[in-house]
């Protein structure tokens, strides 16, 4: 295989694995957020059981808790939220390409000469809408791990606050 169109598939396709590993990484570590969510909710939870148990519905203002429990609560549920909506991954991505391509090429590629070249064309073609398409949804993604990161650090503060 030589020639710019085997070039251009071969830089697309590595492109695509790039991404898949990218998104894979990125869903590791949004299980790592969740964790760190987990681990910070639980640590503060049993201090505040067993050093001030009664705070947590004192000034209750909605569902029976005060203000500070509600904050902190928001906090946890929302970095879990948003590290969960990562890992599951909603969207649609497309990692590989569509053989469909070569088939069509092994039916007719006695008609023209070029044809392996036409059809590396048009595989890399495909290949550069799929980046562009799965570009968007590990950006999305990057927001939601950097966004959940941030909810489970900022639950320390609101923790501290709550308790003392």
């Amino acid at each position: 295989m030589s020639g710019l169109p085997s070039q251009a598939f071969d830089v697309a396709y590595q492109q695509l694995r790039g991404q898949k590993e990218d998104l894979r990484t990125i869903r590791n570590q949004a299980i790592f957020s969740a964790t760190i969510t987990g681990l910070v909710a639980t640590i503060f939870s049993s201090i505040l059981v067993s050093a001030a148990p009664d705070t947590l519905f004192h000034d209750a203002i909605l569902f029976g808790m005060s203000l500070e429990a509600l904050i902190v609560y928001s906090l946890v549920f929302a970095s879990l939220g948003l590290a969960i909506k990562t890992i599951i991954g909603w969207e649609e991505v497309r990692f590989e390409l569509n053989p469909g391509y070569w088939l069509h090429a092994y039916d007719f590629r006695k008609a023209e000469n070029d044809l392996e070249q036409k059809v590396q064309a048009e595989m890399a073609d495909e290949a550069i809408k799929n980046l562009i398409a799965n570009e968007a949804v590990i950006d999305t993604a990057k927001s939601n791990l950097f966004y959940s990161l941030i909810l489970a650090f900022l639950q320390v503060p609101a923790w501290l606050y709550f308790l003392y």
